[in-house]
């Protein structure tokens, strides 16, 4: 009996590792938006950005990251396009993705152009 647990929440353990590997790269690349939005914050660490977004009368957190899949690499260009903005310039945005808040995922900014 003992050594049935110790199995199946072994399998269960794997199921989610797998998933947390091979769904958010899936649902990123067939999740495509565009919103209009101003940068609130953005924030480097250890290697990954987070970007903070008001958009629709909330904030929301995106990442900014390379994606191969949809031709996006010029991360670096985009944070410092971003960044160098003025805190009322709002932009039109195409993102990809869906939060996934039980593994950390975000929505990936892919590029940006000002308004106005």
């Amino acid at each position: 009996m003992r050594d049935d647990f110790g199995c199946l929440f072994g399998l269960v353990a794997v199921v989610i590792i797998v998933l947390g590997v091979v769904v958010p790269p899936a649902v990123n690349l067939f999740t495509v938006d565009y919103i209009t939005a101003r940068v609130v914050s953005t924030q480097v660490e250890k290697g990954e950005t987070l970007i903070v977004l008001e958009h629709d009368g909330r904030r929301e957190v995106f990442q900014n990251t390379d994606f191969l899949f949809l031709g996006k690499l010029n991360s670096s260009d985009v944070l410092a396009g971003l960044q160098s903005l003025p805190p009322d310039q709002y932009c039109r945005m195409k993102v990809c993705g869906v939060r996934i808040r039980i593994f950390s995922v975000y929505r990936n900014i892919i590029r940006y152009e000002e308004i106005g």
